[in-house]
Order: structure tokens, then sequence, then C-alpha cells
């Protein structure tokens, strides 16, 4: 019986060095925002992002690959998520957009508080500024060409065995014809099986590409759902997100007043978001708040019902410990996802970069206990099973301890997890069917 790891990343030294600046702009963020971590916290980041460049970054997606089977054995397949970075550290105001030297200055003022943080810190900026590639402008290159061609080699090798989701932006469809592009990367007998989103960097998922016009017509829902085309979409608030501190949106944001989506245009007349916006949040947790709220997914899901979904996560670490330990009102984010599971059929969630944090009071198997186990049999048939790797090296947690971990508490449930719920959410996308056969001949 095949397993799947249905949520990795193969990111490489070429495609990281690439959006170099955008991991910089992150950086940048994450350690001036004082709501996201306290100073303690920051110093134990640096340390693990140093430690993950150190070990983490491979020369290409093979050599990671490889890393997984060593753990996995060869009766495992993985899904590689792919991520167009390009645009999220595009500004909509002509002249503002970020530049690799104000990148490298603004991190570089950072001052950590002690001896063993100033290495680490000094080590990502060195790995990012171009002590570690000679060329800063290669920074800005665009790695959206690179992880296909990366992606379509690692297919033809392993055809059976790597399933990779292709990364779509709709503000890639003004540079080529993105449709035209998915049409021929995306389906059976294609290098990809499945879209990959991340609205949080910097685009509305009832944006007119993805969504298709007020009267219903086109997009790439549409298509998806006509072709059970999957799609994996990031979940919760946290994570990446948009570094332009002005973003133009197409579509609807979510409206705070109102608990509702809202067309753009109706609070930013032109249709431009500027940040930071003065909420009890930060920049990055409000850029997932506007434009990847559950709110926006109903209206989806309302128009496409049928379609093929993977919500990444289970909405995040955040709203799993409020929904176990306070309320479904306060965890509401997997509230929600636990309500489309049960309200749309091939709605499903997927179980990745869990983590057992004491900090926060949950574990692992207080997420099997509380909420797997007291789920009914029909939504339990749309969990997924997913590392993170090799992004799970921020958290320090192994590969092989982790799918330790989830062998442990899952038991016998665990091939349904990773093989028979995978399968499933996967099929449509691997084997011609008959609605295939009349688009493909």
């Amino acid at each position: 019986m095949k397993y799947y790891d249905v949520h990795c990343h193969l990111f490489t030294h070429d495609i990281l060095s690439r959006t170099g600046s955008s991991i910089l702009s992150f950086l940048n963020r994450f350690l001036t925002d004082s709501k996201e971590d306290s100073c303690s916290d920051t110093d134990g980041r640096l340390r693990r992002i140093s430690g993950f460049i150190d070990t983490a970054l491979a020369d290409d997606a093979l050599e990671t690959f490889k890393e997984m089977e060593s753990v996995y054995g060869a009766h495992f397949a993985v899904c590689p998520l792919c991520m167009d970075l390009k645009y999220s550290m595009i500004d909509a105001r002509p002249g503002d957009d970020h530049t690799a030297a104000e990148t490298v200055a603004a991190v570089g003022s950072y001052k950590p508080d002690n001896r063993g943080s100033y290495w680490s810190f000094r080590r990502i900026v060195n790995f990012f500024s171009g002590n570690h590639y000679s060329a800063l402008p290669n920074m800005f290159a665009d790695s959206f060409l690179s992880q296909i061609e990366e992606m379509e080699r690692l297919k033809a090798r392993y055809p059976d065995r790597v399933y990779p989701f292709f990364p779509v932006d709709p503000r890639r469809n003004r540079d080529c014809d993105l449709m035209a592009l998915i049409k021929q990367k995306v389906g059976p007998g294609k290098p990809f099986v499945g879209i990959k989103l991340y609205p949080a960097l910097g685009f509305s998922v009832t944006d007119p590409f993805l969504y298709g016009s007020e009267k219903g017509s086109g997009g790439l829902y549409a298509y998806c759902e006509k072709y059970s085309i999957p799609i994996v979409t990031h979940s919760g608030f946290r994570g990446y997100a948009a570094l332009a501190k002005r973003i133009e949106i197409c579509g609807d944001i979510f409206h705070t007043e109102s608990g509702r989506p809202v067309p753009v245009r109706e609070i930013y007349p032109d249709g431009i978001v500027s940040f930071p916006i003065k909420e009890k949040m930060s920049e990055i947790t409000m850029r997932g708040y506007l434009f990847n709220h559950p709110v926006l997914w109903e209206k989806v899901l309302n128009r496409y019902p049928k379609l093929y979904i993977n919500f990444a996560h289970f909405g995040g670490d955040k709203f799993i410990y409020k929904y176990i330990h306070e309320s479904s009102t306060s965890g509401y984010y997997t509230a929600e996802i636990l309500r489309f599971m049960a309200k749309y059929p091939n709605v499903y969630t997927d179980l990745s970069c869990f983590v057992d944090n004491g900090k926060k009071g949950y574990s692992l198997s207080e997420v099997k206990k509380e909420i797997y186990d007291k789920t009914k049999l029909s939504v339990r048939k749309k969990f997924l099973y997913g590392s993170d790797y090799f992004i799970l090296k921020f958290k320090e947690c192994s590969l092989q301890n982790y799918y330790a971990r989830f062998r442990e508490v899952f038991g016998s449930e665990m091939r349904k997890i990773a093989s028979v719920n995978t399968g499933r959410f996967l099929r449509y996308g691997m084997k011609p069917k008959r609605i295939w056969r009349r688009w493909l001949w």
C-alpha cells in the first residue's frame, strides 16, 4: 500500500537565494514586530533559522527527496508544494518596491541581545546578502520557472512517487497566459497533480482569475471543479506573508465591522490596501486575516461546492489550541474547516508541521483525542498526513522523529490519514477518467 506525505517543500539553495530579499524582509518584520513574539523567543527563532540555513537547504530537489526517502522508504510518495514569491515584494505604487540594499540595511540594524544570537543573526544576513551568493541582484531573480523545471525533472525520474502542486498567484497572469500554462502543466499525464495557493502573499481568494466573474463565468476554481483538480491552500493567519506595504487587491477582503466579504473598492476606492492597518494584530497576521479569512472561502465553496481543496495546517496551532482549550468561537478557523469538511463533499485538511508544543499546552495526541476521535466518520475520512518538511526544520524537529510520533499517536489510523484518505483526495488528479479523455482528446 502506498503512503503519501501530502504537504512538503523541496526548495533549494538556488530558489531561496533568488528570493533572498523576500526572506530578509520577512525576517526584518518578524524581528521588529513586538506583537509576534517575546524577545526571548526571538533569540530562539534566530537560532533555529540559522540552523535551518546550515542544514536544510539542498543543492537540488533530488537531494531533499532522498533525505525524505531515507526516513519513509520506497513505499512513500510525496507532494511537493511550490510557491510563487515574486509579487509578494512588489509595491502597488511605482518606485516603492523593496530593494536588496534597503532590505540588508534594515535587517542589519537589528542588535541581538546576546553573543550567540549575534552570530546566528550574522550567518542569516550573510547567507542572503550575497556573501553566500556573489551577485546581490540574483536575489531578485524570479524563481517561478526554476521551481517548475526542478519539479518536472524530479517527476520524470519518479513518476509514481512525486506528485507536485503548481504554484498560482493570480498576478502572474499579468506577465503570461497563466491559465494556458496551468492547462499545459497540470493534470493526468502532466508533471503537476494540482494547484497550490498562498493568499497571504497578497491576493484575495475571490480574485477574478480564481473565482471568475460575478456572473459566474471562467476562473480557475470552475476549471478545477470541472476536472477534479485538487487544490492545497494555506490556512490560518501565521506563516509567510506579502512584504509590500501597499498591495493592489482584486476581489473581496474580509470586513471586520460586518464580518462578511466585501469588494475591496468599497473600503479602498483605488483597490490598494496599505499596511500597517491599525488593528490589534501583527502585520503578518493582518494579511492572512484580510485575504484568507474562512468567510471568504465560504463564498468560494458556495459557488463551487464540489471543489477538491485541502485547507493545510488545519487552521494553524493558535486556532487549534483555542478550539481545544477555549471554544469553537475563539478557535474559529479550525471550527470553520471542520464545518466545511462536514458540509462539502471534497473539503479536506492536512495535519502538517504538527510538532508537540508544550508552551501552548497541547500535543498531537490531544489533537487526535479531542478533535479527530470525536468527529463523525465522514469527517475523519478527510484528514490527511503531511510533514511540511523541510520547513519542519524551523521547529528543530527531524523528519524521523516527526513520522515516528504520528505513527505512535495514530496507530492503525495512520494507514487512513497517510494512504486511504490522501489517495482519495489525489486520485482524480493522477488517473485519467472519462471526463479527462474528453479534455485531452
